[in-house]
């Protein structure tokens, strides 16, 4: 194919990703997300009690923050905070910029810590796990859709 198509093509095909298949991928991924963060008993005692405290939630890798935005209409109680290597130009959430390995909040800062469809960028696994296991008071959310042996 001539270079014009070629790129024509790629346009296409980028434009069927953003408007056809990422926002139906986030609406799946929240309503599962959301069933999954609801079974978590913190989720479940602070719906039950009559304090107002959010459950504090980290969401790491975020990018705009749009699925966590999704995950918390369907969760409400859930006050969400992100970080990423990159900020967007809009964001759906508050996200703090990282470099990817160190992130700029305290220790044991969130009830919960999610980090979707990240891992597989991550260069060093080890400090990555390290870095979520330190910042999550009680529970961490994995879920990623890339799987390479050995790493």
């Amino acid at each position: 194919f001539p270079v014009t198509i070629q790129l024509n093509m790629l346009g296409v095909m980028k434009q069927i990703n953003e408007k056809i298949l990422f926002p139906y991928r986030r609406s799946y991924l929240s309503k599962e997300l959301s069933d999954v963060i609801n079974t978590i008993d913190i989720i479940k005692s602070s719906e039950n009690s009559l304090s107002e405290r959010p459950v504090k939630v980290l969401d790491i890798g975020c990018s705009c923050g749009r699925l966590a935005k999704e995950v918390n209409k369907l969760s409400p109680k859930l006050e969400f905070e992100g970080v990423d290597t990159y900020i967007q130009p809009e964001t759906s959430i508050k996200v703090t910029q990282y470099d990817g390995t160190s992130i700029p909040h305290e220790d044991l800062s969130y009830n919960l810590v999610t980090i979707i469809d990240v891992l597989h960028h991550a260069e060093d696994l080890e400090q990555v796990s390290r870095q979520v296991c330190r910042d999550s008071s009680k529970y961490i959310l994995i879920q990623d859709h890339y799987y390479e042996e050995g790493r």
